[in-house]
């Protein structure tokens, strides 16, 4: 059957034939109209790469690389440029550079977590982006980024202030209040679960879900903060992550959680037991009870 020339260009050094048109087979080959022409790997003219250097760009790295296109990643040139949210922070370090917001971007920055912490619990992290927020807000994206440079920062942020606010709740609990620890997982599972249902509130779903999205360098940071939560919960010699998970898991209740944490309760070794006392089934050996000296009764003297 006859072929094109671009699906000959796929063998190399195989004559398939070609249908070429009538205009070009009465030019060429005036009495044929089916030719062989043996294929030959494609090459580029070499007036188009003589005053050209040779580069591979990022596009043909993943038109042609043989790896997978989650790997090619690594062999690309690195951004040179730092994130912005980076440079922020580098800026409110330096002695001298404070920025002081007035009340309308105090205000302004309150209503941008509350309006994020809700759209992003409901569309999720990913169908979420700055310029989307920001018209939600009926604000310009430049009004959002002069406060919070990414979204990142945003959805950090409103998790730093979710564990503050658990740290505040298990603040209140004095420290020898009887039973403390079972008291301080009670006020957590009412800090982090709606009243109704008990399903988690806006803030901590994302907490649950949506933290492992952040990069690394603002994980690092929320990850020891709820560290330092979960070292206040957790019972003596068990797992704090253990005890966060079952903590946050919406379906259990904390008498099932209760009895969960003390069913994981390791076994104290048996040489730290207190042994049990050996029954006596011999009756107790009572000691004679000395007579008593009856005194002499006295003499009757004369009268």
């Amino acid at each position: 059957m006859p072929r094109t020339i671009e699906q000959s260009l796929n063998n190399e050094n195989v004559a398939v034939p070609v249908r070429l048109s009538r205009s070009d087979s009465s030019r060429k080959y005036p009495s044929v109209h089916n030719v062989f022409l043996p294929t030959m790997p494609h090459q580029p003219p070499a007036s188009a790469t003589r005053n050209r250097v040779q580069t591979t760009t990022h596009r043909n790295v993943l038109r042609n690389h043989p790896l997978p296109r989650s790997r090619i990643r690594d062999y690309t040139i690195p951004n040179m440029h730092p994130p912005t949210r980076t440079l922020q922070e580098e800026a409110a370090n330096i002695p001298g550079n404070t920025l002081h917001l007035s009340t309308r971007e105090h205000e302004r920055r309150d209503r941008i977590l509350l309006t994020a912490t809700r759209l992003i619990a409901i569309h999720g992290r990913a169908a979420i982006t700055l310029p989307a927020l920001a018209a939600a807000m009926h604000l310009t994206p430049r009004a959002v980024q002069k406060l919070f440079p990414c979204l990142d920062t945003i959805l950090v942020e409103i998790l730093h202030r979710h564990l503050q606010s658990i740290a505040n709740t298990l603040a209140e609990i004095p420290h020898d209040a009887p039973r403390v620890q079972i008291l301080r997982r009670a006020a957590y599972i009412a800090a982090t679960r709606t009243p109704f249902g008990g399903a988690p509130t806006d803030a901590h779903l994302l907490l649950t879900r949506d933290r492992h999205a952040l990069p690394p360098d603002l994980a690092a940071s929320l990850d020891s903060h709820r560290l330092s939560i979960a070292l206040i919960l957790t019972p003596p010699a068990q797992d704090p992550e253990t005890t966060l998970t079952l903590l946050d898991a919406p379906h259990l209740q904390p008498a099932q959680i209760e009895a969960i944490l003390q069913a994981l309760a390791p076994t104290p070794p048996k040489s730290l037991r207190r042994p049990l006392p050996k029954p006596n089934h011999t009756p107790p050996y009572t000691h004679p009870k000395p007579a008593r000296a009856v005194p002499p009764l006295a003499r009757a003297g004369p009268h």
